[in-house]
């Protein structure tokens, strides 16, 4: 495990559980924690050979800031009163933690033990130094954060500014007590050293990045002293303590690391939407056929149609004859099992009139009023499915494309509304633009496209039209292999689902919204730009080069994708078979569905050890043994039932592996003889139920999932 990694993560979630709000945590190339109190965004560096106490006390005072420090209360001292930041801020600093301490009391051991530490290396660059020459601000700094044993003294006028500190209450108290403190030290300079106090003078604005560039008085002119206006100069009297504190930080940044945040959002320009509507993939169809005809030879029927069309229809309708038991067998298991759901939201409702047939005896029950049974309303369903129009499918595509449409035929029945589509990344459109997926940074600029195959939207002309073509097997037709099969761009997909799946919700007024996901094997990994090149070991171990002011760097890269909407983080890898975990769970978190996967196999050791490897997180695993184990268990249902479910794949509810050679069977009692023996027509029925059992695993775990 990655210990680095998870203390990270466990602070990002320390720090926005501390803060009450979902705030945005932000790991990034920078020296020191920081909070932006306007978009609530707290950025913290990637540090290293820091303790655990610091980092987390320097967490907690960020949490600080995103509780008790508002916009409106303090931006004054970024604007008009830029001179007073660095005395607010100390003060301020003061005053959030001791809010936090009294908010969170387990917060004080923190607080001390790593103030302490920073102490002891001297962040705040002052072991050497008289600390009577420190500024007041500065020893106030230093009283409240390293302690009065570090060795700091007060007047007896700057006892009682002291004592103000820790009786601010609100931010106005800061500011207020920051302009008195800095009129002090102002003074106190002036009246010590006041030819030093003239050689320091300077524009406030030259001190602060936050100020606008300017130059500095030539105070070698003749003319400057007599033409100096006092009130336009200010003594650079800034906090020393400030400054050494965030240089000293400086020193333990991870520079060698990098974390990328990518936002899951499809990039759509103008009206280039991947999705391709069933309407024109009918009419891209059909020119598939007469592509391959030649209207002068071929001939028309009496009909008016081309005998290509006859030939599909009448293999469209004899597999929908064959498939109205499975289909009707689907709609009665759906029924009685939400009939059975029904009945458990059942509840008794008393109406409040007596009931005479109950009165003989009163002795015995309480209840001797009228009931009834009200059964409250099940939620509407919502199905998106995701066919999987890739090239590995090709030896079992057309089994795959049968169930589908009889899940489509079943959805049709029921009055679900639904979309099959299919991720391909081999549709050729009119023009030859291409479609990025843009993630703030994720850019993938393959030719992907989502096929809507079937619709609730579709009325019977066309739903039938599309059983026709695809049964005939378009992804073999076409010069252009218009249709054809080629990579697998699940991870495109998913992150188009990130949006598109609460437009379905909306629109449809969806209640119980299911996602389900057919396909045999891992996605096409989606890749960071700024990734120049991996090493051999990139994609597990994180280290990647990347091209920075013209040199090529190695670096320790962490990424993570984000939801702008639930405002989660989650791990983002080069592997492709992780980005989909993530991707699910992001989707899974958003909109609180469920997440249904069939993943197509067989029995060979190496392709179930494949999906496991893939799409199992390795953490899940202490030792190669424990692979073996699962992989061996798997191979003995499978053989045995033809299927097996999964709950332990990260991002899906269930996970199904289906054998590829399992076929949907309808076993009839045609088999069954007249003359046979008993035990004969035994077997007959055994097997008749067993094939059925076993060849519907797909569409008996659909029916699971939707009632």
């Amino acid at each position: 495990m990655n210990t680095t990694n998870n203390t990270s993560n466990t602070q990002d979630l320390l720090a926005k559980l501390l803060a009450t709000e979902n705030v945005t945590v932000v790991r990034s190339n920078v020296s020191t924690a920081s909070f932006d109190i306007k978009n609530r965004v707290l950025t913290l560096p990637t540090w290293k050979d820091l303790t655990p106490e610091i980092e987390e006390m320097l967490i907690l005072h960020e949490v600080g800031h995103a509780l008790f420090t508002s916009e409106e209360g303090y931006s004054i001292v970024y604007t008009e009163k830029r001179h007073l930041r660095g005395y607010a801020n100390i003060i301020e600093d003061v005053r959030i933690e001791k809010k936090m301490k009294d908010r969170y009391p387990g917060s004080r051991k923190s607080f001390n033990a790593g103030y302490t530490q920073l102490n002891d290396r001297d962040f705040f660059g002052v072991k050497e130094r008289d600390l009577t020459s420190l500024l007041f601000i500065d020893r106030i700094n230093l009283y409240y954060k390293a302690g009065y044993s570090c060795g700091v003294n007060f007047s007896q006028v700057e006892s009682v500014m002291l004592e103000k500190v820790n009786k601010c209450i609100i931010e106005k108290d800061v500011i207020e007590l920051a302009e008195e403190i800095y009129n002090y030290c102002l003074q106190d300079m002036s009246d010590n050293d006041e030819e030093e106090y003239k050689r320091t003078k300077t524009y406030v604005s030259s001190k602060s990045n936050d100020f606008e560039d300017s130059e500095e008085l030539d105070y070698d002119s003749e003319d400057s002293e007599d033409s100096e206006d006092e009130n336009d100069f200010e003594v650079d009297i800034e906090p020393e303590t400030i400054e050494n504190f965030d240089r000293a930080l400086d020193k333990y940044q991870d520079r060698d690391s990098r974390t990328y945040y990518l936002d899951a959002q499809f990039e759509i320009h103008g009206n280039d939407d991947p999705l391709v509507s069933y309407k024109k993939i009918l009419i891209e169809m059909r020119s598939l056929y007469m592509e391959d005809v030649e209207m002068s030879s071929s001939g028309i029927t009496e009909e008016g149609s081309f005998p290509w069309e006859k030939r599909i229809k009448q293999r469209a309708n004899t597999f929908k004859i064959e498939s109205n038991n499975i289909v009707n067998y689907l709609v009665k298991e759906f029924e009685m099992r939400k009939s059975a759901t029904a009945w458990k939201r059942t509840k008794i409702s008393k109406l409040g009139q007596l009931d005479t047939r109950k009165l003989f005896a009163y002795k015995l029950k309480d209840d001797l009023f009228k009931q009834i049974s009200r059964v409250e309303e099940g939620k509407k369903h919502g199905m998106v499915f995701l066919l999987d129009w890739s090239g590995s499918m090709a030896n079992y595509m057309e089994e795959t494309v049968e169930q589908v449409i009889n899940l489509a035929m079943f959805c049709h029945k029921v009055d679900i509304p639904y979309q099959v589509l299919a991720f391909s990344d081999s549709y050729l459109r009119d023009k030859s633009e291409v479609y990025k997926i843009n993630a703030n940074g994720l850019d993938k600029s393959d030719s992907f496209s989502l096929l809507e195959l079937f619709s609730h939207k579709m009325n019977s002309r066309e739903f039938n039209k599309m059983c026709e073509f695809l049964l005939d097997k378009p992804w073999l037709r076409g010069r252009n292999n218009t249709f054809g099969l080629n990579g697998t761009p699940l991870n495109h997909s998913l992150i188009y689902m990130v949006d598109y799946i609460g437009k379905f919700i909306k629109i449809n007024d969806v209640e119980k919204m299911n996602l389900v996901i057919l396909t045999d094997g891992e996605s096409s990994g989606l890749h960071h730009h700024d990734y120049a090149k991996r090493d051999s070991y990139g994609i597990k171990s994180g280290h990647i080069n990347i091209v920075e002011n013209g040199a090529m760097i190695k670096i320790n890269a962490k990424t993570f994708i984000r939801d702008k909407v639930t405002r989660k983080e989650y791990k983002f890898t080069e592997d492709g078979g992780q980005q989909t975990a993530s991707l699910l769970k992001l989707i899974k978190d958003r909109y609180r569905l469920r997440v249904t996967a069939f993943n197509i196999t067989n029995y060979g050791y190496r392709s179930i050890e494949r999906f496991i490897r893939y799409n199992i997180e390795s953490d899940e695993f202490r030792s190669s043994s424990e692979r073996y184990q699962l992989c061996t268990n798997i191979q003995s249902k499978l053989r045995k039932e033809k299927g097996v479910v999964l709950k332990e794949v990260p991002g899906r509810d269930e996970t199904y592996l289906i054998l590829s050679t399992n076929k949907i069977v309808d076993e009839d009692l045609d088999g069954v003889k007249s003359d046979m023996s008993a035990t004969q027509i035994s077997k007959q029925l055994t097997k008749m139920f067993t094939t059925r059992k076993t060849s519907r695993v797909v569409l008996n775990s659909f029916i699971g999932v939707v009632a």
